[in-house]
């Protein structure tokens, strides 16, 4: 009686495993399949909105022909980058249907309110779609859907990775560059206190305030020099007169100077608070707009003091001990 049982058993897991492939099996269009979006070229779309199931949104427009954040006060937006991923929208087809089943969208992760990626964009003429990206399959293939549709198909070109929710994808995430051997002069102020650097006439670095025999670590200096003249950023925020760049209450100030072709320039970099995302406020001198940053990027700033670039002495052994005479 058991050994039936599980033939049964085995038979029914048979039937359900060929239902599964069935209805999850890619497979071509009954229409035949073609391009999702015939009639809309690159040029046409003016706006484009990515959200993520983490709550993440990154929104561009296109204003005077060119690609930029508004809500980061029109910050430009890298053309490549955007354009990159509305080419592989536009290449969206239907050849590979999955399901027809709206039951199937949740767990295809292409649901209205369950999905990997909502990809929003609109046309000049005032058109507006949704493409839901959801579960990969298989390496190079993602599940999609267009909202109001209850179709679900497999795309080869365009994957999650190609639209992220984070500014930072589609912007230059440089914020500070500047040749770290022109600078010849830098201060670090910060709870700890301030300490200064200096380069002498042969190019080494010097520190104020070090006492006899202590030496200054070159080596820690030049880290934090190369630290500060090379800053990248995690989103801009908004441009610098703006109330959101507003640093109250510093937590490091950096400044540094420059020596290039006999002219000397001098830049500050202000580190705010650290905010509810992790990410701190970085406010350059030398740029229009304040930005935020992630903590491993200004953290020497706020936390280094004088003792981190100051060489410790290798203590000299002490002479053994010459043996009485006679003894």
């Amino acid at each position: 009686m058991m050994k039936r049982i599980i033939q049964i058993l085995a038979a029914l897991l048979v039937v359900q495993l060929v239902i599964t492939v069935v209805v999850y099996w890619p497979r071509s269009s009954q229409a035949g399949g073609g391009p999702v979006f015939p009639d809309l070229d690159r040029e046409s779309i003016v706006g484009l909105t990515v959200s993520d199931s983490e709550g993440n949104q990154v929104r561009l427009v296109k204003k005077a022909g060119s690609w930029v954040l508004p809500e980061a006060d029109d910050y430009p937006a890298q053309e490549s980058n955007v354009t990159a991923l509305l080419d592989k929208l536009l290449e969206l087809n239907t050849n590979r249907l999955i399901t027809q089943t709206p039951g199937s969208h949740a767990r295809l992760q292409v649901a209205d309110d369950e999905f990997v990626r909502r990809i929003e964009f609109e046309t000049q003429e005032g058109k507006a779609y949704t493409v839901y990206l959801g579960s990969s399959p298989r390496a190079g293939a993602t599940h999609f859907r267009l909202a109001g549709q209850d179709e679900v198909y497999l795309a080869g070109g365009l994957s999650s990775f190609d639209a992220a929710a984070q500014p930072a994808r589609y912007i230059d995430t440089g914020y500070i560059s500047l040749p770290p051997s022109e600078i010849v002069r830098l201060e670090l102020k910060n709870a700890q206190g301030t300490v200064t650097f200096a380069k002498d006439e042969n190019g080494d670095w010097t520190m104020e305030g070090v006492e006899e025999g202590q030496s200054p670590d070159g080596g820690a200096i030049q880290a934090l020099v190369n630290r500060a003249s090379s800053l990248n950023m995690t989103r801009p925020v908004a441009r610098m007169e703006k109330e959101a760049c507003t640093v109250a209450e510093p937590q490091a100030v950096v400044t540094m100077t420059r020596e290039k072709e006999g002219q000397t320039n001098t830049y500050t970099i202000t580190v705010g608070a650290k905010g509810e995302d992790g990410q701190y406020l970085v406010r350059y001198s030398g740029a229009q707009y304040c930005v935020e940053a992630a903590e491993y990027t200004v953290s020497d700033f706020i936390n280094k003091a004088a003792p981190d670039f100051i060489l410790t002495p290798t203590p000299t052994p002490e002479a053994p001990a010459t043996p009485a005479e006679g003894s």
